[in-house]
């Protein structure tokens, strides 16, 4: 007896290299549902300040910027982080990225989310400022 209980003494290699298969295939199928995931969250935002916006009165076709707006930043940010990795400009994965390539997928991330959030705050400023213009009389004529 070898001394070995319960163990395989040796592995085929073909075995390992199936496991390892698996594993990444796994791993793959993982990091495939979690950019789904990010995908739904980043258009549920949007989706939601839009709805936002939506309730926000505005003069004819001014809505439709801050709409535009809402949805327009997460879209071009997520194409431009594509673009990016496509081109070999930062590594996909975080933990390969150097502490630059870390900072600037960190700054991408948070415009991602807040770029909607900000726009949803200026088109509330903006449809308040309007709405204290006309209500002091500035858009009507003197007589």
């Amino acid at each position: 007896m070898s001394g070995h209980v319960g163990l395989p003494l040796n592995l085929s290699g073909r075995r390992e290299a199936r496991f390892d298969k698996l594993s990444a295939n796994r791993h793959d199928s993982r990091s495939m549902h979690d950019e789904l995931f990010i995908y739904l969250i980043v258009a549920l935002n949007a989706l939601l300040q839009v709805m936002l916006i939506r309730r926000l009165t505005f003069p004819a076709g001014g809505r439709w910027k801050y709409q535009s707006w809402a949805v327009g930043i997460p879209v071009i940010v997520m194409l431009g982080m594509r673009l990016a990795i496509m081109a070999g400009a930062i590594h996909g994965r975080v933990a390969d990225q150097s502490s630059a390539e870390r900072l600037f997928t960190t700054a991408a991330s948070i415009v991602l989310i807040a770029g909607p959030w900000l726009v949803t705050v200026a088109a509330i400023v903006c449809n308040r400022r309007q709405r204290l213009h006309h209500a002091h009389g500035a858009g009507q004529p003197d007589r």
